[in-house]
């Protein structure tokens, strides 16, 4: 019998398997002890969300510490807080030195009302219990802590230790990196990846979120250096970052030599014609894609034309393509003519352009045709294995 993967909440940690509420309504579950059965190993998740700041911080490190003591084999961490110090880092990352399982790490919304000056050492607390604990990190979620690139130093030391080798998903979307961080988050991440190299252990990253962090043109050339040593990525956000034209030809090396991408997220940036043409150029190495948002990129008509020679003989698997808030007229139906033999197709956002009433009106009876001859033949194809199963 298999055994069971539990999930251990935040409170008192009772086994009421109730919710209680604060006085100021946090809500805060209690545990949880979900049974499994197709699981092949053990599961276990210590969560604290929401928690009132009306919590004295030496009550709050109790019951984190607590928690992470009394959950031996924790492969889970999900602290979600709001508030954080120095002193509460050094206790919990010395609790964490003991939990050579934990595998995911998310500390979203941790470090917003922590003293600036603190974060650094704070979050080098946490990491080095990691490390000490000689933890294999996969997943690493540190989203919205507008770390700058004070903050982003306080990863150093997890960076430059084995618990980083194994990490295939990373988030450090909305933290104010700029050009500095980005320099910084670079540095660390090629630092990873090829001491994972020299160790026989290749980081095989596939998840690359680095959104909304203003990095500019001179950042994502940081990004773009350390991830074309990569050949594993399936996924990469760099929305709202102020890419342009320079940007997007360091990002075509990262697209060229990772060709199993599937999602490649760029909206709100600043691509133009020229960006756009230069992504268009990386699209016939890119056989997996799936999703493309190029949502408010200043596309314009021009570079809805380069996508379209681009797609008419390449990403086989492409599903959905946003180009919503894109100043586009014209060009469209090339676009689709290029995505008629997509037969994954989903949908084109085309909302918010610059087309006339009836021209929009017509694209998207064309789009609803197209999404129902797609939902027909996965239909058919449904019955027939449904048939040939039955015979």
């Amino acid at each position: 019998m298999m055994a069971t993967p539990f999930s251990v909440n935040s409170d008192s940690l009772s086994n009421t398997g109730k919710f209680t509420k604060t006085k100021k309504g946090a809500i805060m579950p209690s545990t949880r002890v979900v049974p499994s059965y197709d699981i092949p190993e053990v599961e276990k998740t210590i969560r604290f969300i929401g928690l009132s700041s009306e919590f004295k911080s030496e009550k709050l490190d109790a019951k984190i510490v607590g928690a992470i003591r009394d959950c031996p084999g924790l492969t889970s961490l999900d602290l979600q807080v709001y508030r954080i110090c120095l002193k509460s880092a050094e206790v919990i990352g010395k609790a964490l030195e003991s939990q050579s399982n934990l595998k995911r790490v998310f500390w979203r919304l941790m470090f917003n009302f922590t003293d600036r000056k603190e974060i650094p050492q704070a979050l080098s607390c946490l990491v080095k219990g990691i490390a000490t604990a000689n933890a294999h990190i996969v997943a690493l979620n540190l989203s919205e802590n507008s770390l700058d690139s004070g903050g982003m130093m306080g990863l150093k030391y997890f960076f430059e230790s084995p618990s980083s080798f194994n990490l295939e998903e990373l988030n450090l979307s909305f933290n104010l990196l700029g050009k500095e961080g980005a320099k910084l988050l670079s540095d660390f991440l090629s630092t990873s990846i090829r001491n994972s190299l020299k160790e026989g252990k290749p980081m095989k990253l596939k998840d690359f979120d680095c959104s909304y962090n203003d990095l500019g043109n001179d950042g994502i050339a940081f990004i773009a250096k350390c991830l074309e040593g990569l050949s594993s990525l399936e996924s990469i956000d760099l929305a709202s970052n102020g890419i342009g034209s320079s940007g997007m030809t360091a990002l075509s090396n990262v697209f060229y030599s990772n060709p199993c991408l599937e999602k490649i997220i760029l909206n709100i940036n600043n691509l133009l014609e020229g960006g756009v043409n230069r992504l268009s150029s990386c699209l016939k190495d890119l056989g997996k894609l799936q999703i493309l948002g190029l949502k408010h990129c200043r596309v314009g008509s021009s570079g809805v034309l380069h996508l379209a020679l681009a797609m008419k003989d390449s990403c086989p698997e492409l599903r959905k393509v946003d180009l919503s808030f894109n100043e586009i007229d014209s060009n469209v139906d090339m676009l689709l003519d290029a995505m008629e033999n997509k037969k994954y197709f989903e949908d084109l956002d085309i909302s918010c352009n610059d087309f006339n009433e009836e021209t929009e009106i017509s694209l998207l009876q064309r789009i609803f045709r197209m999404k129902r001859r797609v939902e027909m033949m996965a239909s058919d194809d449904d019955m027939e294995v449904s048939d040939s199963d039955s015979d």
